[in-house]
């Protein structure tokens, strides 16, 4: 037995050298053919799910959304009407894709608590203005600042910036789901 254990220790010792970077390979190789197939097959629930996973420092979320939209994802804007913390999956006329709404999270600067709320504020019946966003969710006017530089208010108000200004919203206004035109791209150019 006493012959045995110093070769045993010799294989163990080796193996030992490059075991884990071999598995640890393997485990990659696992997660870049899974989400290299998901990103081919289902580009819009993989846009949405990176950026849902920010920040994860690889890339940046502009640089995953104009990846999406190049492969004929549907992206549609930050609405004050159809708000969500995370970016939401909405469907769309072609029933094998779905567009990627852009959620809160994407907007710089704004708290989670103050997501919460404005989510909630929402949540029973759409808005009708900034003003009419600010009393439900009570949050800063700095918040509703931020919104309304990153475009949410284009379909609640026809001039974001003129009602920040006080001046009174134009009748006749749309709300969210207006006919603004959307962000698709090319087809897709993964094989099927």
């Amino acid at each position: 037995m006493s012959a045995i254990s110093p070769t045993t220790f010799r294989q163990l010792e080796g193996f030992g050298s490059y075991g884990f970077p071999e598995s640890n390979a393997a485990s990659f190789a696992l997660i870049a053919y899974a989400s290299a197939w998901l990103k081919c097959w289902h580009p819009d629930i993989f846009c949405a799910a990176l950026l849902n996973a920010q920040p994860m420092g690889f890339y940046a979320p502009a640089r995953i959304v104009r990846d999406a939209i190049a492969h004929g994802v549907d992206v549609r804007p930050v609405c004050a009407n159809a708000l969500r913390w995370d970016c939401t999956l909405e469907p769309t006329n072609d029933d094998s894709q779905f567009a990627v709404r852009l959620g809160l999270r994407m907007v710089r600067g704004i708290a989670n608590a103050h997501g919460a709320a404005i989510v909630a504020a929402r949540a029973d019946q759409p808005l009708s203005s900034i003003d009419d966003l600010w009393r439900r969710a009570g949050v800063p006017s700095a918040a509703l600042v931020q919104l309304a530089e990153a475009d949410a208010f284009r379909r609640t108000c026809a001039s974001p910036a003129a009602t920040l200004c006080g001046q009174s919203k134009p009748s006749g206004t749309n709300r969210c789901h207006s006919s603004r035109p959307s962000l698709r791209g090319k087809p897709r150019s993964c094989p099927r």
